[in-house]
């Protein structure tokens, strides 16, 4: 499991509206579950940042919009985040629903210019373009919306090749079916590469999706349930679930998540918990110096010799003898037990 060091730690907030959409809200969460439940570097780096969520509200607002989320005033403290996250609403119908009051717009210019990332999706996206943060910067822009922003903000600069666009930390996203490539490059920027590449894996992102790049690829025919659930399942390896536990994350019935799998990815649930738990102990063999009991125990098996079963079945070989397997000088060496 990675060390995570709070002197390090970096601290995201996610600004949540009364018609914030809670599905673009879930893959920033899972980020952080992914990194506190050792899904980032493995072990590999000592000292890596810890993440923390907080769900911001406007205290004026009568109720939160979500439960746990905190009331703030916008002020300006000692201690700024160093990434502020804009989900998009339920309804982009009407522009001016996305129009942030003056303390939002100046709490959001403050955190910029002291060195925060920041992130829009969909009506999110508007938000920072009113606040005057997309000026003489490239941003996507929602489609639907794009008429309105050229008039409205002509200092904008549109990005046609790509769902998402980035420049002088600001990430932009047209649509909420691209929030996990925006996670995925978020996780690389203010963490590492290990994290972004675990978060990448989970979410079955290919890699020529996510080129170092400003500019990147539409994300098509996303099932946002099924990724969703695979970024939770991941979250969550070394806890006892089932499909029925999962499926009553998400408020589906564990009939309905098995469908979904099978339509987007031709396996059910149970066959992607068992390959991500697979798939974690792999990296830790190759890249920590846990025992084998060690990695047995965090990617979710109770029982080391059902493990060791597991792991024959899956790739032929005991877990000793794959980690004393000779591939390449990034394999680490087993300790002495």
């Amino acid at each position: 499991m990675i060390m995570t060091s709070p002197t390090l730690e970096r601290r995201m907030a996610v600004y949540c509206a009364s018609d914030s959409q809670r599905g673009a809200f879930a893959p920033f969460a899972d980020l952080v579950g992914l990194l506190n439940h050792g899904g980032g570097d493995d072990g590999l780096t000592e000292l890596a940042p810890a993440l923390s969520l907080h769900p911001l509200y406007d205290a004026t607002l009568p109720t939160p919009p979500f439960e746990g989320a905190l009331p703030t005033r916008f002020g300006l403290t000692d201690r700024p985040f160093d990434v502020i996250v804009l989900p998009a609403g339920y309804d982009l119908s009407d522009a001016a629903a996305v129009e942030p009051s003056p303390p939002l717009a100046a709490w959001l210019r403050w955190h910029h210019a002291r060195g925060a990332w920041l992130c829009g999706l969909g009506s999110g996206v508007l938000t920072l373009a009113a606040a005057g943060l997309l000026d003489h910067r490239h941003a996507a822009i929602p489609p639907r919306h794009a008429p309105m922003v050229r008039s409205r903000y002509p200092n904008i600069a549109f990005s046609h090749a790509a769902a998402i666009a980035e420049q002088d930390r600001v990430l932009t996203a047209a649509e909420t079916s691209s929030v996990f490539i925006l996670v995925t490059m978020l996780a690389g920027r203010i963490h590492s590469h290990g994290l972004a590449e675990r978060y990448r894996r989970v979410c079955g992102i290919r890699e020529s999706r996510i080129p170092d790049e400003t500019l990147f690829p539409v994300r098509r025919n996303e099932d946002m349930l099924v990724a969703e659930a695979r970024a939770w399942i991941v979250a969550h390896l070394r806890e006892d679930i089932d499909t029925a536990a999962i499926a009553a994350q998400f408020h589906v019935s564990a009939r309905t998540l098995s469908r979904r799998f099978q339509q987007a990815m031709t396996i059910s649930p149970a066959g992607f918990l068992r390959l991500a738990r697979m798939d974690a102990a792999l990296s830790m063999l190759q890249r920590t110096r846990f025992s084998v009991e060690q990695i047995a125990h965090l990617v979710g098996y109770r029982d080391v010799s059902f493990f060791r079963d597991a792991f024959r079945a899956h790739t032929g070989m005991t877990p000793r003898s794959f980690r004393m397997k000779k591939d390449g000088p990034d394999v680490w060496q087993p300790m002495a037990r």
